[in-house]
């Protein structure tokens, strides 16, 4: 987890020797990153982009570099160290959101880590981004539910000699509070979060943020359960709002899904006795299954990931559109999926 403004600085100063990415893979300026016109604690996120990242644990970080960057076609792989014993390696979007890849470099300081890729490699956690810690505890309480106090964040880049100060905060659910404890939230300074947002708005700006597979934001977590209305219940007792209904065939699954932000929640339960959700749930217990990705060019995108790895993934219809799969046993342990984005329609 990195500040997105010092990111900005860091890869624009480095992205002059990258061939511009065509104006079809650029999504325009977005409202949905603007920060909060309204009073924050009258909903959850406050206004902000919600969905931010997905934390995906993995054994070997540098094994899951070459996947993600060499195979899967994701650029700048940007590294890190966190205090907490964590390393990661980022892969940041011109949305604002971002895919993390995770390993611990103490056990003893990040136990919850170690303990899981001990068994496990897959998606670990998902993040919010909120418009503040003090906005969203207000907004749980009105609900009667009570956040952990926030937690002061920081990572140290490439570069960097020492660990600096603060670059966010990170607040809790009450343990139990989702199945599974999936999501956690996330607040940057205002300051420099507003900021970044309006950069994002330049055309050039975004560019710094081409991928090879015309990745261009994380647009959906996927959650396995086994209740699916119980779930779906819990979710909105925290003020999330259901948005639709729909059948995920692939997964022989149903699915209610929420909206976050910007992005969207999706809740998966098995429709038989069998599949994937029900492997998933055996495995781990409820938890993050898959996450969806926005690409500029659905069939570059397919090109690209099947001359790479050697293997076909054929387009279908899904929630989001024309889309493709790729799945667990390809990016160690969670499916990606890439769905074709579409430039919304302008207002009369």
């Amino acid at each position: 987890m990195t500040p997105r403004v010092a990111l900005l600085l860091l890869l624009a100063a480095g992205c002059s020797s990258k061939a511009p990415t065509p104006d079809a893979s650029l999504p325009p300026p977005s409202a949905d990153a603007e920060p909060a016109k309204e009073d924050p604690a009258t909903t959850l996120l406050g206004g902000e982009r919600g969905v931010d990242h997905v934390g995906i644990a993995v054994r070997d970080l540098e094994a899951a570099t070459h996947t993600y960057h060499d195979l899967l076609g994701f650029n700048r792989p940007t590294e890190g160290k966190l205090p907490n014993g964590i390393r990661n390696i980022n892969y940041y979007f011109a949305d604002a959101t971002y895919l993390e890849t995770l390993v611990h470099w103490d056990r003893e300081k990040a136990p919850w880590l170690a303990n899981f890729t001990d068994k496990h490699e897959g998606a670990l956690f998902g993040v919010l981004s909120a418009f503040s810690p003090d906005s969203a505890r207000e907004f749980l309480a009105q609900r009667n539910i009570k956040v952990s106090s926030p937690y002061s964040g920081t990572l140290q880049s490439a570069g960097e000699k020492e660990m600096p100060g603060e670059k966010w905060k990170t607040f809790f659910l009450p343990k139990g509070q989702l199945p599974g404890d999936p999501l956690y939230f996330i607040s940057y300074p205002r300051a420099d979060r507003d900021g970044f947002l309006r950069k994002l708005g330049d055309r050039n700006v975004r560019r710094i943020f081409y991928h090879d597979n015309t990745a261009l934001g994380l647009r959906a977590m996927w959650m396995a359960t086994d209740d699916l209305e119980k779930t779906a219940a819990a979710y909105e007792a925290i003020g999330l709002t259901r948005s639709r209904r729909f059948q995920d065939e692939a997964l022989d699954a149903d699915a209610i899904s929420f909206t976050a932000g910007a992005g969207e929640l999706w809740l998966l339960a098995a429709k038989g006795k069998k599949g994937p959700v029900v492997d998933f749930l055996k495995a781990r217990g409820p938890g993050i299954i898959g996450v969806t990705v926005m690409a500029g060019n659905i069939q570059t995108a397919t090109r690209l990931i099947e001359e790479r790895t050697k293997r076909k993934f054929p387009s279908y219809t899904g929630p989001l559109g024309n889309s493709f799969r790729v799945p667990a046993d390809l990016t160690h342990g969670v499916i990606i999926e890439f769905a074709q984005y579409l430039v919304p329609a302008k207002e009369p």
